[in-house]
């Protein structure tokens, strides 16, 4: 399952740009037959909260200042996420607390 998620993440980015992650996203949950919306902030609005401890591979972790979200970054499984850094870093695995997301949040119960 981790590495499918993986693989539809980076076949989908190699068609866009590094700033169309959130694209991405729901490009993938489309794939799984799920219609999500475009932007980081609805995305974040449309999924239900899910606790740090509950955890699932698909979830989305949002990410931001201040309460503002502006990043959205995929859980793969074993602490780690998947997401479009910047120009510069490319398409990369982190820790899901590589900073503290604003939010995480479940499309798939």
């Amino acid at each position: 399952e981790q590495l499918n998620i993986k693989s539809l993440y980076l076949t989908n980015l190699n068609r866009l740009t590094v700033q169309s992650a959130k694209y991405t996203v729901m490009r993938i949950y489309e794939h799984f037959g799920y219609k999500i919306p475009r932007v980081s902030r609805s995305q974040a609005a449309f999924t239900k909260t899910v606790k740090a401890s509950d955890v699932k591979v698909g979830d989305l972790f949002f990410y931001g200042n201040n309460g503002y979200i502006s990043h959205v970054a995929m859980y793969i499984g074993n602490g780690q996420i998947i997401h479009a850094s910047n120009h510069r870093d490319g398409i990369k695995i982190s820790n899901a607390y590589y900073r503290k997301p604003i939010k995480i949040g479940r499309v798939i119960n």
